[in-house]
C-alpha cells in the first residue's frame, strides 16, 4: 500500500492485515514501548477510536505484554462479531459495524458469509455478501446483495463511526428517528446501539445522522 514511502522499506516489525488494520507488536524483552513508523494516512487507535494526530513519521508506543497496538485505516468499515465459546454457538450473536471515515468522510467495507464449513458455498450460493459505504459524513448505507444462507440471523447491534467531527443532534434509522445514539465530544466518536437490525430484511438499509454547523 505504501510502496512509495522510503520509510516503510526496511520495516520487518510491524504488518498490515489488509489493507485496513496496522499492527504493532513489541518484540523486545523487558520493554514496555515499541518504536513504530505511521504512514501519512488517516489512522484511529484501536479499540478506542481515537484519531491519531501524528502520521508520516516514528513515535513511540506504549506495549506492555498485554497489550498489541492495533490501528485502523480510514475509509475502512469493518464489520465484528460477539466470539461464542465455538463456531456454532457464535453464529447467531450480533454484529457491530466499525466505521473509519477518511478525510473525505467516506469508508466502504463487505462481508461474505456463510456456515463456515461447506467448500462449495460459491457454487451453490449458499451464502450472504453484504456491502456497507458510508458517503457524504453522514449516511451509512447497508446493501444486501446476496441473502441465501439464512440458517442464522445476521442482526446488526451496534455502529461506531469514527472521525465525527461535528456534534450529532439527531439519528435516523430506515428514514425513522432514532434516540439510541451517544456522541463522544472529545474523541469524535459516534455510537449508535440497542439496533437489533436485521441485515437480511431489506435489500438496502441506511442509518443517517445530523450535525450542527
Amino acid at each position: 500500500r505504501y510502496i512509495n514511502d522510503a520509510n516503510t522499506y526496511n520495516i520487518d516489525q510491524q504488518f498490515l492485515v489488509g489493507r485496513a488494520l496496522l499492527v504493532s507488536p513489541n518484540l523486545l524483552p523487558e520493554s514496555n514501548n515499541v518504536h513504530a513508523y505511521i504512514p501519512q494516512d488517516v489512522w484511529y487507535e484501536f479499540p478506542s477510536g481515537v484519531k491519531l494526530n501524528s502520521v508520516g513519521l516514528f513515535i513511540d508506543l506504549y506495549a506492555p505484554i498485554s497489550k498489541i497496538n492495533i490501528h485502523v485505516r480510514g475509509g475502512f468499515i469493518i464489520p465484528m462479531q460477539i466470539p461464542g465459546d465455538n463456531l456454532v454457538l457464535g453464529r447467531g450473536n450480533p454484529f457491530t459495524l466499525l466505521v473509519a471515515q477518511s478525510q473525505s468522510g467516506s469508508a466502504n467495507g463487505n462481508l461474505f458469509w456463510d456456515d463456515g464449513e461447506s467448500i462449495d458455498s460459491i457454487e451453490t450460493k449458499i451464502y450472504n455478501y453484504l456491502e456497507f459505504s458510508l458517503t457524504d459524513f453522514n449516511k451509512l448505507t447497508i446493501n444486501t446483495l446476496v441473502s441465501n444462507y439464512k440458517d442464522f440471523a445476521m442482526r446488526l447491534d451496534l455502529v461506531k463511526i469514527l472521525g465525527v467531527n461535528k456534534f450529532v443532534t439527531n439519528v435516523t434509522v430506515n428514514g425513522k428517528i432514532y434516540s439510541n445514539f451517544l456522541y463522544n465530544i472529545p474523541d469524535q466518536i459516534l455510537v449508535v446501539y440497542a439496533l437489533d437490525l436485521d441485515m437480511l430484511a431489506q435489500s438496502s438499509q441506511t442509518i443517517q445522522w445530523s450535525t450542527s454547523n
